[in-house]
This record gives structure tokens, C-alpha cells and sequence, in this order.
């Protein structure tokens, strides 16, 4: 009797030793393969970064200081001139051979450049949104519109919501700042900046010759005095509000299908945007141009912190307004461009403004992750073969298969609409969707789309892989 169960006890624990076994070598299996993964994952941020860790550490260091809120923030903007003085007025407008237009109700009417009611910049001094200011706005011989940009200075004032007083937190001259003054994230390499009335202001870097630090920030070869950005997304110069049309040559008007990539890929857009018109040096709309154009629409001189309204339509109809932010889709138009409530789709919410900014098509951009995909980054060689930025594209350094949350303190640029208006939470502000480009998405979009409803607006940022087929258009700009 004690032999057989001395026998069933030896089975018992021997039964219980293999499952211990079992139970270990899978846990060991598990933990090396997260552990390879780990590593793996370190390896290609390290490359990303080219092989300073340290500088990863210090980044994140830097990110767990984020205490503030940064939810919502409110743009001050102060006009400079090509010396970065502090100006009353805006440098007015570089012309050429463009004609100033202007509106009477919804009646167009040219005009010239020393009509004094050609342009106004308004500025907005209590919390009430925008509806008066004037931006200038001309068409040029191709009978495209554009509107004014003037050369500025800007500082960012957080708040941990819309309705708040109370400030978190600083984005200006001396970086991404608390409330007590602490740095949280230093201004990048080569940014300028003024002193104005006790506060520390950045020129906006779409503005500023950047060519000594190889146009990592987005800027041009010389002190722009401003920049012409198309009023309404590009369109194909033969489109029609039913049709796309076939024609290589573009335009920039209203109530028209805009363009897309079709068969082609993003050096279709890079092509098309340069050659448009080489003497006033027009081309695709650069990250750094986006942001100068979205934080002048959010400032007191654009719509004073308040949203813009969607363009809602599944057709991509220029200048439509979906009659508020988060309008659903409509198969059509909404609201034409010239109507009270179209208008409120535009940067001013009058005539004035710049449209398609919040939906309609995405919005591409000329700016890549250098070290993205060569597969995909070749859908671009146009402006990434080279990898490095020009003051036609600019090179973002990602290299991760990250594109959302804190990494964007890292990737993203003073000026660009990236980090500055990052709310912490894996959103922007306004609750605008926040992806940047990565290894495999190299390129950037911008804006949103018709159907994303809350998650457009003008500060919404994205990836993309920037091959054929895809449904986004783009803005123009000149710089001359």
C-alpha cells in the first residue's frame, strides 16, 4: 500500500515539475522575443537618429517635463519688415504683373495697388471671432486667385481650453515654455527672434533666408517681405463643377473639381506647382508656408481663435462651405464660396480669405521624411533624392514607425503647425487628427479630408505614402 502511493506521489510531482518547466520555457520565449522586438525597435530609432541615444534620452527627458496643458493656444501676431523691425502696418504686397481685386458684396471688382480700400489687416482685440479683416487679394493672367500673406512675428499663449484666462505655457522666443519661464523644448538651430513690448517674439521661419542652416527650417534664400498662397485648392484649368478635366495646366478659382493624383504620383504635383509660373519662383506649398498661413488665420488678424468651417463636399468643390467645423458630407455644394455662410470656410470668414483649408481634398505638401522608404520617398525624387532640404521641400528626420504622440516634439519644426499646437493627448488643437510622416508614410498632408468632420481643420496634420491613386490636392505658393 505505501509503495503504490509513494508511486502516485513521485507521478504527481513530476506531473507538476514538466508543467513548472513548460510555464518558464514559455515565459523565457516570450520574454526574448519581446526583448529582440525592444531592441530591434531601439536600433531603428538609433539609426533614425543617427546612432545618438543620447539625444533620444534627452528628448524624452524634455517631454516628461510637459506638465502644462497645451489643449488650446491663442496666435499674437506683430508685423516686421525684411530686417525684423517691428512695422505698424504689413509690408504691402509684392505685385508684379498680378491685378489687385476686391469685392463690392459679392461683386468682383479690379482694382489698383493704391486703392486704400483694397486691403485692410484688421485686428480682433476682444475673444469674439474675426469677420472683418481684409486680406489682399489679386489674380494674375491666368485668371487664378491669390491672397497676401504679409511677413510677420508670432508668440503661442496656452490654455488648458478654449474658454480659459488663465495661461499654461508659452511657445515663443525663448522656446516651448511654462508659465515659470522653464524651457521645455529649445527653438531649433537657426530660428530668429525679436523683443517687442516685454515679450519674446519668432519670425516666422517661412519668411526668413534660411540658406545657412541648409533650409532645415522651411525657409527661402532671401528676406521675403510675404508670400502669395492660391485662394481656393489647384484645379485642373480646364475643371468644371462636374469635372475634373483632363488638361496639365492648373488654375486656382471657386465652384470648380480640384485636382488630383490620378495616376501619377506627388512629383506630379512638385512638377506642376514649379512650372506654373517660373518668374515669380511659384511651387508647392511648403510645411513651414502651411503653418505661416494657418497661425495668421488663428491670430487676431485671421479668425481670433476660433475654428474654421469645413469644406464638406464628396466632390471637392473649391470654396464650398459645409456651414460649420464638423459638417457631414454632402454629395455637392454646400455653400458656395461667396455666400454668408460659405465664407465662413475661408482664414478671415468673409470674402477676403484663403479656402480649402479645413477638408475638402488633403492637403500636400512638399516636405519628407529623409529617412524614410526609398521605395516610397522615390514617389517623390523629384524634390527627395537628394534627401536634404532646399527652399522648395523640406527634409523631417522620423525613420521610426512612430507617427503619433510625443515623438512629434522631436520631428516637427518651429512655425510648421506641428508640435506648437500638439495638445498632448494624441490630438491638435481643436481636436484636429495629429499623425506626421514616418519610415513608411514619408510625406506630408495637411487639412484633412470632406469626410473627417471633427478631425479636419487647419491644424489637422498627416501621412502619406504620396503614390497614385490618391484623392489629395494642394495650395500654390509665390515667393518673389
Amino acid at each position: 500500500m505505501r509503495s503504490r502511493e509513494k508511486g502516485s506521489v513521485t507521478m504527481v510531482v513530476v506531473v507538476t515539475i514538466f508543467f513548472i518547466v513548460i510555464i518558464l520555457s514559455s515565459f523565457l520565449i516570450y520574454t526574448s522575443s519581446r526583448r529582440k522586438a525592444q531592441i530591434e525597435e531601439t536600433r531603428r530609432i538609433a539609426n533614425a537618429y543617427d546612432g545618438n541615444m543620447g539625444e533620444i534620452y534627452n528628448e524624452k527627458s524634455k517631454n516628461e517635463m510637459t506638465a502644462f496643458s497645451s489643449t488650446y493656444g491663442r496666435i499674437d501676431v506683430i508685423w516686421i519688415d525684411t530686417n525684423n523691425n517691428v512695422i505698424a502696418e504689413p509690408l504691402e504686397p509684392n505685385l508684379g504683373d498680378l491685378t489687385p481685386i476686391k469685392w463690392s458684396g459679392t461683386r468682383e471688382v479690379t482694382t489698383n495697388k493704391n486703392d486704400s480700400n483694397w486691403y485692410s489687416y484688421i485686428a480682433e482685440n476682444t475673444k469674439e471671432d474675426n469677420n472683418t479683416s481684409r486680406w489682399a487679394n489679386a489674380k494674375d493672367k491666368n485668371g487664378s486667385y491669390f491672397v497676401w500673406i504679409p511677413r510677420y512675428a508670432y508668440r503661442i499663449t496656452y490654455y488648458s481650453n478654449q474658454d480659459s484666462t488663465k495661461p499654461t505655457g508659452y511657445s515663443d522666443g525663448r522656446g516651448i515654455v511654462d508659465v515659470n519661464g522653464n524651457v521645455i523644448q529649445k527653438l531649433d538651430d537657426g530660428i530668429k527672434t525679436i523683443d517687442y513690448n516685454g515679450n519674446s517674439y519668432i519670425v516666422h521661419p517661412a519668411f526668413m533666408n534660411d540658406a545657412a542652416t541648409g533650409y532645415n527650417n522651411g525657409g527661402w534664400d532671401s528676406e521675403l517681405s510675404g508670400i502669395w498662397i492660391s485662394k481656393f485648392e489647384v484645379s485642373r484649368s480646364d475643371a468644371t463643377k462636374d469635372n475634373e478635366g483632363n488638361l496639365e495646366t492648373i488654375k486656382s478659382v471657386a465652384n470648380v473639381v480640384s485636382i488630383k493624383l490620378g495616376n501619377d504620383n506627388i512629383n506630379s504635383f512638385y512638377d506642376k506647382a514649379i512650372q506654373y509660373d517660373t518668374t515669380k519662383s511659384s511651387h508647392l506649398q511648403k510645411n513651414s508656408e502651411y503653418g505661416a498661413v494657418v497661425y495668421l488665420t488663428h491670430s487676431q488678424y485671421g479668425r481670433n481663435g476660433h475654428e474654421v468651417d469645413i469644406n464638406n463636399s464628396a466632390k471637392y468643390i473649391t470654396g464650398n462651405g459645409g456651414g460649420s467645423p464638423d459638417a457631414n458630407p454632402v454629395n455637392d455644394t454646400a455653400n458656395a464660396y461667396n455666400t454668408s455662410k460659405g465664407q465662413k470656410a475661408s482664414s478671415t470668414g468673409n470674402i477676403y480669405g484663403v479656402y480649402d483649408l479645413s477638408g475638402g481634398a488633403w492637403e500636400h505638401i512638399a516636405a519628407f521624411d529623409a529617412k524614410g522608404n526609398e521605395r516610397y520617398l522615390d514617389y517623390g525624387s523629384e524634390f527627395t533624392q537628394e534627401r536634404k532640404s532646399s527652399k522648395y521641400a523640406t527634409a523631417y528626420i522620423n525613420g521610426t514607425t512612430t507617427y503619433n504622440g510625443d515623438i512629434v516634439y522631436s520631428v516637427g519644426k518651429t512655425g510648421d503647425a506641428t508640435k506648437e499646437v500638439f495638445d498632448g493627448n494624441n490630438l491638435n488643437w481643436f481636436n484636429d487628427e495629429q499623425h506626421i510622416l514616418y519610415v513608411d508614410n514619408p510625406f506630408f498632408v495637411r487639412g484633412g479630408a470632406y469626410e473627417r468632420t471633427t478631425g479636419a481643420g487647419i491644424f489637422n496634420s498627416g501621412w502619406n505614402i504620396g503614390s497614385p491613386a490618391d484623392s489629395g490636392s494642394f495650395h500654390l505658393i509665390l515667393a518673389f
